[in-house]
């Protein structure tokens, strides 16, 4: 895969994405949430791939698999009218299925495929199986720091808008709404305090919520992703808006403590 390829696989994806259309304004807003959330991530992984001195082949595959990675978020929201995997299917699956019947990889080697495929079901996974080495490791960690980047400063760019949460309630499929800012559950807290990233079955409260991107920087990989917090402010910013007193301020001390730690260790 070679520098020259990227442009016609970008064309395939403005195409590829022109199929979702919609005269619901909150259909269209989602959707092009996701196009411009792609297309930051395959820059983030560009960056991050430059940084760690990578071969320009495998820089242009990482571009590509930022570009592929969230493919299946399209059909995603126009099937089950949600991003939330819980309730609908694995948008990671429903990505890979969705580059096999365009036959994206025509023009890619069976390790390149094989690689890319396997790096796009990780991403979005709690953690990535034991089992995963070599490049593939690498490639299944840079997706997941450039995802959660860009995740971290979405968030911390609409946190002023303090609207009503919508969650899944026990992955039954019915939903409640957690409206509470001022109240953090103390699983949330303890694994914020112990450098752990959240559980989604123990967000109860829209604080919660916020906590649980907080807590992605504990699974970061890589200096150029710690880097970039520490530059943008994210964690600053989102711990900005959540509740000024003393079990938030040790949480955002213990946050932003590990990014510190991790520039200083240079990782």
């Amino acid at each position: 895969m070679q520098q020259t390829d990227l442009e016609h696989l970008y064309a395939w994806f403005r195409e590829y994405t022109s199929r979702f259309t919609s005269d619901n304004s909150r259909t269209r807003t989602n959707l092009d949430l996701k196009t411009g959330h792609t297309l930051r991530v395959a820059n983030n992984c560009r960056a991050i791939a430059e940084s760690l001195h990578l071969t320009k082949e495998q820089c242009v595959l990482a571009e590509v698999l930022g570009l592929f990675h969230d493919v299946g978020r399209f059909p995603q929201f126009m099937q089950y009218g949600t991003f939330r995997d819980g309730i609908s299917r694995s948008h990671a699956e429903m990505s890979v299925e969705a580059l096999d019947a365009d036959d994206v990889w025509r023009d890619f080697t069976d390790d390149e495929r094989q690689l890319l495929t396997t790096a796009i079901l990780n991403h979005n996974q709690f953690t990535i199986p034991a089992d995963c080495t070599g490049d593939t490791l690498l490639f299944s960690q840079l997706i997941r720091d450039a995802d959660k980047l860009d995740n971290l400063e979405m968030r911390a760019e609409g946190s002023s808008q303090r609207y009503t949460i919508t969650l899944n309630a026990q992955g039954t499929g019915d939903e409640v709404q957690f409206q509470e800012m001022e109240t953090v559950s103390p699983k949330v807290r303890e694994a914020i305090l112990q450098h752990r990233c959240v559980l989604f079955a123990d967000v109860q409260t829209a604080a919660d919520l916020a906590l649980i991107i907080i807590g992605t920087i504990f699974d970061l990989n890589f200096s150029y992703s710690f880097r970039q917090l520490h530059e943008t402010d994210c964690v600053e910013r989102i711990f900005s808006w959540l509740p000024q007193n003393d079990s938030f301020r040790e949480m955002r001390e213990a946050a932003e403590g590990f990014i510190e730690e991790r520039i200083a260790a240079q990782v």
